[in-house]
């Protein structure tokens, strides 16, 4: 539904008046005044803004506020008189309007029951703007890219919000940061809230790291070299399950006499076209080592293979199997060619 804050200002004041409807009710014909439902007020006011089609926004709040009380002050000082003259089969006219008026011992009662209502009502305010501010920033943070820890402090660090006498009002930081991150950093005890305010704890920070513990999967020498607490050993599930790991490096390696290469290729989505790379390294009577499939996630059946070679792309053999390959192949790419592990 397309956005109107023309109409959602109008929705705004008829649902405060007719939530107030049930207050009016009770003061008339219970001949007390139940101030609780003034509370209902602010509610009702912001569920037809909405429903009008306002644009929940951070003014938003300022629409609720002065239609709430634009209807309460209307149903003490202009609705529950009139109500009142017909309940008592006063005949409504300016003489008699005027009357009522004059009554001053009318008149207190009526200030003093609006003043209760008054502060019920702004209860009732209180609460919808934290749900108005909520919902505001919320969209608005559609917009709010993914925050870290560090981005927020560098938040706090532009007011100097990092210690208690120096918090600031969250109205500040919420333009900035998305509501829910500002809750879920407050449960951690990073951000501090003190009122409307808040600060940012950069000792709470410094406690967290220091708590955190860390492991890893590595080698022996891995855990020598940087001085690791080794946890538990031999944890592969099967008993000749063997890892292995590689080294990169930018400089090809020269042959040896016992090299291995690994080559990457994806080949049509059609019958056949795996067999027919296959055969190449057949034909030029070379050993493959390993081969692995992996989805392309590009499209449903294509698939990208990897392959272990046993020589290196130098050898003749070799060179000659990668140029034909490459004519049948979508993509073909040479990761490298090293020396065979030995145990």
């Amino acid at each position: 539904m397309k956005k109107n804050n023309a109409l959602g200002i109008l929705g705004a004041l008829i649902g405060a008046i007719l939530f107030s409807i049930p207050w009016i009710i009770t003061y008339i014909y219970l001949n007390y005044i139940l101030s609780l439902l003034a509370m209902v007020i602010a509610f009702g006011s912001f569920y037809f803004y909405k429903l009008f089609g306002g644009e929940v926004t951070k003014k938003t709040s300022i629409v609720v506020t002065i239609s709430s009380l634009l209807s309460i002050t209307l149903a003490t000082f202009v609705f529950i008189p009139l109500c009142l003259m017909l309940k008592e089969n006063i005949a409504i006219n300016a003489e008699n309007i005027s009357l009522v008026y004059q009554n001053s011992e009318f008149i207190g009662a009526l200030v003093s029951d609006y003043l209760v209502s008054l502060l019920f009502t702004a209860l009732g305010i209180g609460g919808i703007i934290r749900s108005i501010n909520q919902q505001a920033y919320q969209v608005n943070g559609s917009e709010i890219k993914a925050l870290t820890s560090d981005d927020v402090q560098s938040i706090y660090e532009e007011y100097g919000a990092l210690s208690k006498d120096k918090a600031v009002p969250n109205s500040l930081i919420l333009g900035r940061v998305p509501y829910k991150e500002l809750r879920r950093l407050e449960k951690e005890g990073i951000i501090v809230p003190k009122g409307t305010k808040s600060y940012f704890d950069i000792e709470a920070v410094t406690n967290k790291e220091k708590g955190k513990e860390y492991a890893a999967i590595a080698s022996k020498i891995a855990a020598k070299k940087f001085d690791l607490n080794i946890l538990a050993e031999q944890i592969n599930d099967e008993k000749d399950n063997k890892t292995r790991f590689i080294l990169l490096t930018r400089t090809p390696l020269s042959a040896t006499e016992n090299d291995k290469t690994s080559i990457f290729f994806s080949v049509k989505n059609e019958p056949g076209s795996l067999v027919k790379v296959l055969n190449i390294f057949d034909q030029e009577k070379i050993n493959l080592m390993y081969i692995e499939s992996r989805p392309s996630k590009k499209k449903m059946g294509e698939y990208n293979f990897c392959l272990d070679l046993e020589g290196h792309v130098t050898d003749k053999n070799i060179a000659s199997a990668i140029e034909k390959a490459e004519k049948i192949t979508n993509r073909l790419v040479v990761t490298g060619s090293y020396p065979q592990f030995e145990p």
